[in-house]
């Protein structure tokens, strides 16, 4: 994540990447620009709600100080790929993850594969804005302490109960906009960036109270414009690489763009919660945590699921489940014959034949 701004791109948590453009000072605003700002932040995920938190409170965080944050988000909500989804469930009581959910409380890893590769998880900014600054509840993910999942975490409420991933952002941007220094802007789809405007204008006030020369400035989907001293990019792959392609003069004589736009990997991933006013796992069976899978592999031997291709995709029959009897919002405050009720994750994986299954 970027914490000092620079001329490239940063990121020591790689689930926050966020790239940096600074021009030498803002412009004032000219005619047809809607606003202008000392640091635009583009996508308002956490790595970009960060990034203004620190810029809002520069000081405390060591970095330059700016008069003027403004926050561009495409979406209508702030989060990125972290979705929670709450009120669900028949009684609107209930969060569904439907993005990322859980931090480590330090580095943990797992075997993946036959060659038993570790898939390691670190959120070190994360876990400390969680327990730190914000000071939110809660709770161990997998209770299982012999379990590697163990060593995730999840937020919750003043009672325990799930209060959805999102609460970190929603709280680090309640922050910035408290701050009187930035400003949030929802529905706003950046499509080109223009370097080095010219500091000809036709109003007189900028952004920080003087006549500067060069600036970016910003071109969204819905009409507005906006200049800029510094631009921070926290959005994925593919958008980001759109907008480069729009903005030609980023990169005057054809200058190679930084290797981390193109090093990024992805694949589809899915997760599939179920909802049970019994949740008969608990209630018949007692269980409150546990993973399991519905292949012939699986069942042989249940320890060796996390690293065994045979118990993943196509292996699982007649329909593809593997899941956590801990993980699903539940809640125990029904009668004696069936006290809980809540969702049951039934599928987590990136397993090509699974996506396939369910999409049809």
């Amino acid at each position: 994540l970027c914490i000092h701004l620079s001329r490239h791109y940063c990121s020591p948590n790689p689930s926050m990447l966020a790239f940096a453009l600074i021009a030498g000072t803002v412009t004032s605003v000219g005619a047809g620009v809607e606003h202008a700002c000392d640091v635009a932040v583009i996508g308002a995920g956490p790595g970009g709600v960060y990034v203004a938190a620190r810029l809002v409170d520069a000081e405390a965080s060591g970095v330059d100080a700016v008069e003027s944050v403004c926050v561009f988000e495409q979406g209508q909500r702030p989060g990125g790929r972290i979705h929670s989804l709450r009120a669900q469930g028949p009684k609107s009581d209930l969060v569904v993850e439907a993005g990322a959910y859980r931090f480590a409380l330090n580095k943990t890893c797992q075997p993946v594969g036959p060659s038993g590769s570790p898939w390691c998880v670190s959120t070190p900014v994360t876990t400390h804005l969680i327990q730190g600054p914000l000071g939110l509840p809660w709770r161990q993910y997998d209770p299982t302490a012999t379990e590697w999942d163990s060593k995730l975490a999840k937020i919750v409420d003043a009672d325990g109960h799930d209060a959805g991933y999102l609460t970190f952002v929603e709280k680090l941007l309640a922050r910035v906009q408290a701050s009187g220094r930035a400003t949030v802007h929802f529905g706003h789809e950046l499509e080109a960036i223009e370097a080095h405007v010219s500091a000809a204008a036709t109003s007189p006030e900028t952004a920080m109270g003087e006549d500067r020369a060069n600036a970016y400035e910003l071109h969204f989907a819905n009409g507005a414009r906006v200049r800029a001293l510094r631009v921070v990019f926290n959005v994925p792959q593919t958008p980001l690489l759109r907008v480069l392609a729009r903005s030609p003069t980023l990169a005057p004589g054809g200058a190679p763009s930084p290797p981390v736009l193109h090093a990024v990997s992805t694949f589809p991933l899915m997760k599939l919660y179920v909802h049970y006013e019994d949740a008969w796992w608990r209630n018949v069976l007692g269980l409150e945590a546990g993973p399991f899978n519905n292949s012939e592999a699986w069942h042989a031997d249940t320890a060796k699921m996390p690293s065994q291709d045979t118990c993943l995709g196509a292996r699982q029959y007649p329909a593809p489940l593997q899941g956590a009897y801990h993980d699903g919002d539940v809640r125990c405050d029904g009668p004696s014959d069936a006290p809980c009720r809540g969702f049951l994750q039934t599928y987590y994986s990136a397993a090509v034949e699974a996506l396939n299954f369910y999409s049809q």
